[in-house]
């Protein structure tokens, strides 16, 4: 660790270290569990820095743990089987390894789809012919982009039931089919459990969430294990926002991850 790194890191544990005696002092004389009064505190300082909560603010301690990640699984080598399944353009973006496709027109990978039903069922045909058990993802989200247009998001999900989230399917639906997808599909190379108790979720949410000057929703908050490409790296807390934006936190350090 370098000595930037290593001085951030004191800062945010001092700042932890500051938040949990503010609430152990707020809350040791009040009728509700700690922590129950931990989770009011951290909701009202979050509205007070204009942060609306729209979803549950998770009260467990995560246990640490980690997870390797090797390249994707999909290369230069791959592609050229999936142009026999399916008719469109695919390439490797060589900065990510990311395997992006765009469907070129000649002929939709899926056509005449309806509603919500016949958009995910075109989604989940698409993950299977480039060769991904259906089973090992779930769908993050779903949303309508335009009145013939939708945004989809599946999600790796590994064993213990915690996601991946560097292991993804972003694709863009019309009527017409998959018009382009991203794929990022890393090999999980190994996996350790039981490395200690992490930093409660609450201290990491009040040292980092600070005041923006604009009103901010927060839609969802979810752990996983977050990665940007190979390389090992503890489980982490996500924070999703209501324009979309998300951000990452390492529930070891309480750091935000780039």
């Amino acid at each position: 660790m370098d000595t930037k790194k290593a001085f951030s890191a004191i800062i945010v544990l001092l700042l932890i270290i500051n938040l949990t005696l503010g609430i152990y002092l707020i809350v040791i004389n009040s009728g509700h569990s700690q922590l129950e009064d931990n989770i009011i505190y951290t909701r009202t300082i979050l509205n007070n820095r204009n942060y609306r909560v729209d979803c549950l603010i998770p009260s467990e301690t995560l246990n640490i743990s980690s997870v390797t990640f090797g390249e994707n699984r999909f290369s230069e080598q791959s592609i050229d089987s999936l142009k026999d399944s399916i008719t469109g353009e695919f390439y490797i973006e060589e900065e990510t390894g990311a395997m992006y496709f765009i469907n070129t027109g000649s002929e939709a990978v899926s056509e005449g789809i309806t509603g919500r039903a016949g958009v995910e069922a075109a989604a989940e045909n698409f993950i299977k012919s480039i060769g991904i058990n259906t089973d090992e993802f779930i769908l993050d989200y779903y949303r309508e982009t335009g009145s013939d247009s939708f945004e989809l998001k599946y999600i790796n999900i590994g064993d213990g039931g915690n996601l991946y989230f560097g292991s993804y399917i972003e694709m863009n639906i019309t009527s017409e089919g998959v018009m382009n997808a991203k794929i990022m599909y890393p090999d999980v190379v190994t996996a350790e459990d039981n490395m200690g108790d992490g930093i409660p979720l609450y201290t990491i949410i009040l040292s980092n969430l600070v005041e923006t000057g604009r009103e901010m929703s927060i839609e969802s908050i979810g752990s996983g294990y977050y990665s940007n490409g190979p390389g090992t790296v503890n489980i982490s807390w996500r924070i999703r926002f209501g324009d979309g934006e998300e951000r990452y936190f390492d529930a070891s350090t309480g750091l935000e991850l780039e």
